[in-house]
């Protein structure tokens, strides 16, 4: 990441960035830390020269942190927002925004979630597309097996 300036093309160095917090938070356990460092770096620039699409990875990014900190009402209120504009989203971070807003669901004890979780899945099957489904069903069992969201 040192390898890129900021000066040099600032839009790159956003997206190498979203692209490390995304690896912070999938890694086992999550570095949520790290993940919350390299956000609150790239705010500022998000602000002056991020695309729609750079704000949108930032809000699920943002999402996800919460998520994986217990903060389960603000990761609702982020994943929700996030929702509302998907369109701008590759197809799969869609799908996986949905999955965190379906887990968070679970979290908050609502009734349908893993009735809308199980339908992504199998929605997602059906478009063969095995390996993101993998990571859906992977998502609720860890979801529905553990105590707390930083494990999942």
């Amino acid at each position: 990441m040192a390898a890129i300036d900021a000066r040099d093309d600032m839009v790159l160095w956003i997206r190498i960035r979203l692209a490390a917090i995304s690896l912070s938070l999938q890694a086992s356990p999550s570095r949520v830390d790290e993940a919350q460092s390299l956000l609150d770096a790239v705010a500022p620039a998000l602000a002056l020269v991020g695309t729609a699409r750079n704000r949108q990875e930032h809000l699920y990014l943002q999402a996800q942190l919460a998520y994986h900190r217990g903060e389960l009402d603000r990761a609702a209120l982020l994943a929700k927002e996030a929702l509302a504009a998907t369109s701008l989203m590759a197809f799969r971070d869609q799908v996986m925004l949905e999955a965190l807003d379906g887990r968070i669901a679970m979290r908050l004890g609502e009734r349908d979630a893993l009735t809308r979780l199980t339908a992504l899945a199998e929605r997602v099957t059906a478009m063969n597309m095995p390996e993101v489904a993998a990571d859906i069903w992977r998502a609720i069992a860890m979801t529905a097996t553990t105590d707390g969201p930083s494990s999942g």
